[in-house]
């Protein structure tokens, strides 16, 4: 992933903080790789990994702001 992906990445996540937990990030990803995985259309199967990617970021940065919440370094 380039740093101008990682950065737009971030900027969604600071956008959408009120809402990011790490449930409705399980709940996006599985809904997500269902989607992909069941879709007739093979082209979107190349996109997954991408995908997952993004979900990492996600993933990191939610992490990252709950240490700042509770004082952790992680």
């Amino acid at each position: 992933m380039d740093e101008k992906m990682k950065e737009a990445l971030l900027e969604c996540c600071e956008r959408n903080v009120e809402v990011i937990s790490p449930a409705v990030i399980n709940f996006a990803k599985d809904l997500v790789n269902t989607a992909i995985a069941t879709s007739d259309n093979k082209v979107d199967d190349m996109f997954a990994p991408i995908i997952n990617m993004g979900f990492e970021v996600l993933e990191d940065f939610v992490a990252k702001q709950v240490d700042k919440i509770d004082g952790t370094v992680g």
